[in-house]
């Protein structure tokens, strides 16, 4: 029993590394020849700037915002300051490794 637990232990711990760590190590590549940031997750929102084809940002959340973006910041080209905006999940490329969760159970 004991050893059942420690195993489940050692699954959770390696399937939620990457969740923990720093958002600076979480980047992503715009894709797209150019794609815009907006103020608010939304495409009626104001546009921040528009980032060239392989602009890399980094990830201020793990999590979607509206099913379909991320939020980010980066480097503005035009000032080099940082700015922060909502991006399409589609325009950007993650360059960390995903995880995913595989719920382990043994039978008794």
């Amino acid at each position: 029993m004991i050893r059942g637990g420690f195993f489940s232990l050692i699954v959770v711990l390696l399937c939620f590394q990457t969740a923990f760590l720093p958002a600076e190590e979480k980047k992503v590549r715009v894709i797209v020849d150019e794609a815009s940031v907006y103020l608010e997750a939304n495409s009626k929102s104001c546009v921040i700037e528009n980032l060239k084809k392989g602009t890399e940002a980094t990830l201020g959340s793990i999590r979607l915002f509206r099913k379909c973006w991320n939020y980010i910041y980066f480097a503005s080209e035009k000032t080099g300051r940082i700015k922060s905006g909502y991006i399409l999940e589609s325009s950007v490329e993650k360059l960390f490794n995903h995880v995913k969760v595989i719920n382990l159970q043994t039978e008794e």
